[in-house]
């Protein structure tokens, strides 16, 4: 959009409970260089000549990002739920909740070798046709 990702952040309910201490101790996030290094909020070093520590540290921060963005594209592929925007009125928790029951799901599919015809975001009609309900925003 037009809004820099950082201040869209910062502007969101949820920045804000990440200040209150919504996390547990040691626990934090991953952002790109876009973001502000925060204690809520792990981002990688900037420069062109970093130590041998730092430049390790850049490589897995990037390596985790990468498969946590993987990880999400699967579940976008495979949960239609995903491939628009959560409802505002969904609570950080339940939001929190709604990841953990897709990706065990998601576990579980895998593990039974169990393919899911991917659905558009909003094809209700055929959720409807299967006996599904969809989810209104």
């Amino acid at each position: 959009g037009s809004t820099a990702d950082c201040l869209a952040f910062e502007g969101m309910t949820l920045h804000q409970k990440l200040q209150d201490g919504l996390l547990a101790p040691g626990l934090c996030l991953f952002g790109d260089n876009a973001y502000l290094n925060s204690p809520f909020m792990a981002t990688p070093y900037s420069g062109g000549s970093l130590s041998v520590s730092k430049d390790a540290y850049n490589f897995y921060h990037s390596q985790l990002r990468i498969q946590i963005e993987c990880a999400f594209g699967k579940f976008s592929q495979r949960w239609g739920i995903l491939r628009s925007a959560l409802p505002k009125m969904l609570t950080v928790k339940k939001s929190v909740a709604l990841v953990f029951a897709l990706a065990k799901l998601h576990n579980f599919c895998t593990t039974e070798r169990e393919t899911i015809e991917a659905l558009p975001a909003r094809d209700t009609s055929h959720i409807e046709q299967i006996g599904g309900v969809p989810l209104v925003p």
